[in-house]
């Protein structure tokens, strides 16, 4: 007797592990400071899981103000803890660049349900705190 080549526990692992990945992602999305997203699937997800307010980076691996403005970025998504913030680089926006209107790099917007509610574009992270500040709850942005 030979064994078919197809075999039941390997297709259910590979489900399980699926539905495992999808749920870590819907986990870290709430507690790392800085989710680097590299989808547009992963992205709808990030703003559906996210729906009061997310800060989305769209970002250039060669950009030098991109890559300095990076470690301030995070600071500033560690001190706004309850606000999750995403990373994209221009490697893995694909399409959805243009669907963004995405110009420059890099550029920042802040989501509510899933809609642009502002934008800032370039590297002015001042900017990107008061835009956090005016739209997320009062007790979200530490000092």
């Amino acid at each position: 007797l030979t064994r078919p080549s197809f075999c039941f526990f390997s297709f259910k692992s590979k489900i399980i592990n699926l539905f495992t990945s999808v749920d870590k992602f819907a986990y870290t999305t709430m507690s790392s400071a800085l989710h680097e997203i590299s989808s547009e699937t992963e992205l709808h997800y990030f703003l559906l899981a996210n729906s009061s307010i997310a800060i989305v980076t769209f970002s250039a691996h060669w950009c030098g103000p991109c890559q300095r403005s990076k470690p301030q970025l995070i600071q500033l998504a560690d001190k706004s803890s309850s606000i999750p913030f995403a990373y994209i680089p221009e490697a893995d926006q694909g399409d959805f660049s243009d669907e963004h209107s995405i110009k420059s790099f890099p550029t920042y917007i802040c989501f509510k349900d899933s809609v642009e509610v502002e934008r800032v574009t370039g590297v002015d992270l001042e900017a990107v705190e008061r835009m956090v500040k005016t739209h997320a709850p009062s007790t979200s942005v530490n000092e």
